[in-house]
């Protein structure tokens, strides 16, 4: 029987560092992006994720960074790159050669002896091909090496949230074709991050490296693969991240016992419903097909364009794909997501506008959208969520702050002017559509936000619709423009609230 048993270990004895503020804000420009469902990863334009814990790359599901390392290193390198692109919304591709006179020599051999083609692909989890071919006449004996960490760390973390004190990390498990990481939040849930390597076992495996050797004989190819595959379990099950948020902000809270030994079962992975068991293995190349496969039949439901313009005609294929990567899955309920990488996750103002400009190209993403907002609309006057009966949410979040109650996005409802937003689409996505059977079952929601704008929208009754945050947790600007500076007078000088936004006016009465 496996042993299953956990062991704490410190932050920085496993990951070189404690503190997230202490690490690179940035890696440059160049970057490779991608996205399949609640999954997405960011990397270096080499496909590392390097420096570690470098602010703007990682592996990310369920607004947390499970993959937070990934350095590939060559014999004879640094290799020299060749090409770098991101082929598809959800794979890239990185050739690399490496050049070093201790292989090959500028006379007898060539000295870009040896090609490596790093592909990466993210669906319920995210691969690593890596193809090596030998150019040289002879024989050569080679070795290629991951290094790898998971610090579970929180989006807003990652963005630049400072917390008093973070959960428990757990000695890596290391066997023959895999190292697991664990760690455990202050939110009663287990955060797992699984290394695999599927194609052959590492020649050397420890709990942050990963060796190989080759033996290649001329014009021979190898390959080998990675596997990085997140999961989490919710130690207190059944409970909501609502419920979690509210029960963690009561007074002498206490977070859970730290576990013993890992749960065999009970893991949700990065799918659109609970998965009762970890994805299946398949091959790189059935991966590769099952997602063209929906991404071409979402392509066949939406409409086409067809001009006498190339260019614009390739144009709306990206922006259609572009659409399709961005959709997520919450709760099982699809929702289209305001961006990668810091925005992967519902927002009511974007995705209502987004629902709004795409009715022509495909009512499902306003009917999601519509749906989505439906089912989370505010039921109670709760400050701390700035939430209001009949009100949209400007965004939700589920990760490890959400659940512990250090963010109030559970959802948070510091919009203006996500509810009438909300009517506009309801309405134009009926004369579009003629969808009676969602209209109905729309309009107890469409009800209620017409009496949020009457009742609780226009604060003063001057007979505009205004904003004013109630906690000092919450956001100062509440419209499209909500940065701490995003509406100033002519002046210069910082609007004071409660602020009426013009927009917003126009929306009430559109």
């Amino acid at each position: 029987m496996a042993d299953r048993s956990l062991t704490t270990v410190a932050a920085e004895e496993l990951l070189g560092y404690a503190e997230l503020t202490q690490l690179p804000e940035s890696t440059g420009t160049e970057k490779l992006v991608l996205k399949k469902g609640n999954l997405f990863a960011v990397t270096g334009r080499l496909g590392d994720i390097f420096p570690p814990g470098a602010r703007d790359q990682g592996a990310y599901f369920e607004d947390t960074r499970f993959l937070s390392k990934l350095k590939l290193t060559v014999a004879g390198g640094p290799p020299v790159v060749l090409s770098s692109q991101s082929t598809s919304e959800y794979r890239s591709q990185v050739d690399l050669t490496v050049t070093s006179t201790s292989f090959g020599g500028l006379f007898a051999d060539p000295v870009n002896f040896l090609h490596l083609r790093r592909e990466q692909l993210v669906d319920e989890q995210l691969v690593e091909r890596l193809t090596l071919t030998n150019f040289l006449v002879h024989d050569i004996d080679y070795w290629v090496e991951y290094e790898f960490a998971c610090d579970f760390a929180d989006q807003f973390e990652v963005r630049g949230a400072r917390r008093r004190s973070r959960g428990t990390f757990f000695l890596p498990r290391v066997t023959k074709d895999r190292v697991t990481f664990a760690y455990q939040g202050r939110d009663s849930v287990l955060y797992r991050c699984e290394m695999l390597f599927p194609l052959r076992p590492p020649d050397q495996l420890t709990r942050d490296k990963a060796r190989f050797a080759f033996h290649l004989g001329p014009n021979q190819t190898a390959s080998i693969e990675l596997h990085a595959v997140p999961s989490v379990h919710e130690v207190r099950s059944g409970t909501t991240v609502r419920e979690a948020a509210d029960a963690a902000r009561q007074p002498g809270y206490k977070p859970p016992p730290i576990l013993g030994e890992e749960p065999d079962s009970g893991y949700r992975y990065p799918g659109s419903e609970r998965e009762p068991e970890p994805p299946q293995p398949r091959i790189f190349e059935e991966r590769v097909l099952r997602a063209r496969h929906a991404y071409e039949a979402w392509a066949k439901e939406s409409t086409g364009v067809r001009t006498a313009d190339e260019a614009f005609d390739r144009a709306i294929e990206q922006a259609t794909a572009d659409l399709k990567a961005l959709t997520i899955h919450w709760n099982g309920r699809p929702v289209i997501s305001a961006g990668i990488p810091w925005y992967c996750s519902p927002f009511g103002r974007d995705a209502l506008i987004t629902g709004f400009q795409s009715l022509l190209l495909n009512p499902e993403i306003a009917r999601d959208a519509l749906l989505f907002m439906a089912a989370h609309q505010g039921k109670r006057i709760d400050d701390y969520r700035e939430e209001e009966p009949g009100k949209i949410l400007h965004e939700v979040r589920r990760g490890e702050l959400a659940r512990t109650g250090e963010v109030p996005h559970t959802p948070y409802y510091g919009s203006v002017d996500s509810t009438p937003l909300f009517l506009i689409l309801f309405a134009e996505y009926l004369m579009w559509t003629d969808d009676r059977e969602t209209g109905k079952a729309l309009f107890p929601a469409a009800e209620a936000a017409l009496r949020w704008i009457d009742e609780y929208g226009d604060k003063d009754g001057d007979g505009f619709v205004e904003y004013q945050r109630k906690t000092d947790r919450g956001l100062e600007n509440q419209g499209w423009k909500d940065s701490r500076d995003g509406v100033p007078h002519a002046d210069g000088q910082q609007a004071s609230p409660p602020i009426a936004l013009v927009e917003v006016q126009g929306y009430c009465i559109d």
